[in-house]
């Protein structure tokens, strides 16, 4: 199992718990996961700005650690 398969095989049993305990508002309740990952990819930008507009440049991008992104199943 390597750890874009880890990473993701969490979301479904994080999904049933918010859904679980937000009953009284499963729409609002069923946004939460996606929210948190949104929130993820805005850092992930504002870390990468934060670095180009360094006196590091964006020659320093290559050493920033890389995000585990989702790859097919064909590739």
């Amino acid at each position: 199992m390597n750890v874009n398969e880890a990473s993701f095989a969490n979301v479904p049993p994080m999904q049933m718990r918010v859904m679980k305990y937000g009953k009284a508002a499963p729409e609002l309740a069923a946004t939460a996961n996606i929210s948190a990952f949104n929130i993820v990819n805005a850092l992930d930008g504002l870390i990468g700005g934060a670095v180009v507009y360094s006196l590091f440049g964006a020659s320093a991008l290559p050493f920033l650690p890389q995000r585990s992104y989702p790859r097919s199943r064909s590739s």
